[in-house]
C-alpha cells in the first residue's frame, strides 16, 4: 500500500506542477499584454498630445496672419477714408483735383501690395442706392 500511495503521489506532484507551470506561463503571458496594453496607451497620449501642440501652433500661425490682414486693411482705408481729396469728392467723381487722384492712387497701389484688391469704392456719406441720382435720372451707384 505504500509503494501505491508514493507512486499516486508522485502523479499528484507532477500533475500540479504540470498546473502550475502552465499557469505561471499564462500569468507571465498577462502581464506581457499589460505591459504592451499600458505601453500602447502611453505612446497615443503622448502623440495626441503632440498633434495639439502642433495645431495649436499652426492656429497661432494663422490667426496672426488674419490680424494682421485685418490690421493692414484697417489702416489703408482709414488713411483713405481720411484724405481732403476723398472728403471733399463729390458723388460722380468729377472733381478730385490731380494731387487727390494721385494721393488716392497711391494708397490704393500700398493697399494692392499688402492685400488682393479688385476695385475701391468711395461712396460719400450720405449714400442711399434707392434715392433717384438728380443728374443721372437713375438710383444711385
Amino acid at each position: 500500500m505504500g509503494l501505491l500511495y508514493s507512486s499516486m503521489e508522485r502523479e499528484l506532484k507532477r500533475a500540479f506542477a504540470a498546473q502550475a507551470g502552465y499557469l505561471a506561463i499564462f500569468a507571465v503571458g498577462l502581464l506581457l499584454c499589460l505591459g504592451v496594453y499600458f505601453e500602447c496607451k502611453r505612446q497615443y497620449l503622448v502623440a495626441w498630445q503632440h498633434h495639439l501642440e502642433s495645431q495649436q501652433n499652426k492656429f497661432k500661425d494663422y490667426s496672426m496672419r488674419v490680424e494682421n490682414f485685418f490690421s493692414t486693411l484697417n489702416d489703408n482705408l482709414g488713411t483713405l477714408s481720411s484724405l481732403p481729396s476723398v472728403r471733399k469728392i463729390d458723388r460722380h467723381g468729377l472733381n478730385p483735383g490731380a494731387d487727390g487722384r494721385d494721393t488716392i492712387l497711391q494708397v490704393c497701389n500700398n493697399l494692392v501690395k499688402n492685400i488682393e484688391v479688385a476695385r475701391i469704392y468711395i461712396t460719400p456719406v450720405d449714400f442711399d442706392p434707392s434715392k433717384l441720382d438728380a443728374t443721372t435720372g437713375r438710383f444711385e451707384q
